[in-house]
């Protein structure tokens, strides 16, 4: 699935530990997990890719997500 940060390669190392919202720029976005034709080691939650924001592929997708806090 896409996410919406973009990818820092140290930058967990440095991000808070509750709900890092990753770097403000960079040319990479961040996928997690894997799809339906993923080896299953990529499948995991956790996994995580950087891949171009113009880059096409059936096996990307997105999640739809609706935040209930008032922040």
């Amino acid at each position: 699935e896409w996410c919406r940060d973009w990818y820092g390669w140290k930058y967990y190392q440095e991000s808070p530990t509750i709900d890092p919202k990753g770097p403000l720029t960079g040319t990479h976005r961040v996928i997690r997990s894997g799809s339906w034709d993923s080896i299953s080691e990529w499948c995991q939650v956790t996994r995580r890719h950087k891949k171009s924001p113009d880059l096409l592929n059936n096996g990307f997708g997105f999640r739809v997500v609706l935040s209930l806090s008032e922040d």
